[in-house]
Order: structure tokens, then sequence, then C-alpha cells
């Protein structure tokens, strides 16, 4: 008998990594894992581990000393996280009055658990740009 196994979910700094794996990648820049540690204040070795984490549960591409790409998989959940980052942050600022610097620190904690409730109800509550 063969088993299936299903993906371990994601924890936030996996997250975290695709998120900015997905902007430092925007218009096709290459991303080594420099860029990864610099933007996320890490120590490179570290961002090379998770790196090969992410690699490993199929959310990204690493060649050896090549650039790092996403999967689709990994696609689709970065972007979804930024959106949820964008969402969140708008809402602080526009509705509850954080400075943008604030609110972004604020949404990149809550990214990780916004429920799809209520997310609906931020969206429909926050002014359009």
């Amino acid at each position: 008998m063969r088993r299936t196994t299903t993906p371990a979910p994601l924890s936030p700094a996996m997250e975290d990594y695709l998120r900015v794996i997905h902007e430092l990648s925007a218009g096709g820049a290459p991303v080594h894992n420099c860029d990864i540690a610099a933007r996320l204040g890490v120590a490179a070795p570290s961002a090379t581990d998770m790196v090969r984490r992410l690699a490993a549960g199929g959310y990204a591409e690493h060649p050896l000393h090549g650039t790092i790409r996403l999967t689709t998989s990994g696609r689709a959940i970065a972007e979804d996280l930024a959106q949820r980052h964008s969402l969140i942050r708008a809402y602080l600022v526009a509705i509850l009055g954080f400075a943008p610097n604030a609110a972004a620190r604020e949404a990149d904690r809550l990214e990780h658990v916004l429920s799809t409730t209520l997310r609906t109800r931020l969206a429909a509550a926050t002014p359009r740009e």
C-alpha cells in the first residue's frame, strides 16, 4: 500500500522568505541567497538553509550556485501573502491612522494569520487608492 503525504504547513518564516523572493524577482531580476539575507536581516547561511527547505518542499527551485526561482505553488502563496500584506497595511493607514512604516511592520506579523472572513471585511472597509 502506497502512502501519500501532504506537505507540512509553511511556517511564518517560510512564508516571509517566499514573499521576499517574490518581491526581489519582480521584473525578472535574479535572486541570490545574499539578496534574501540582506532583505530579511539574517545571515547568508540561514538564508541558504531556508531556501533549501523551500526547494525540498517544492516551493522554490535553486540549482547549485544558480538563482532562486519560485515554483508555481510557491509563487501562488507569495502572491497571496503580498495581497494580504497590502490589504492590512492599507487598512491600518487609512482607517486606523498608522504611519506607513509602522503599518508595514504590523502587516508583516498579521499577514500570516488573516482569515478569509476578516480579509473580506477588511477589503470592504478599506478605501480604494
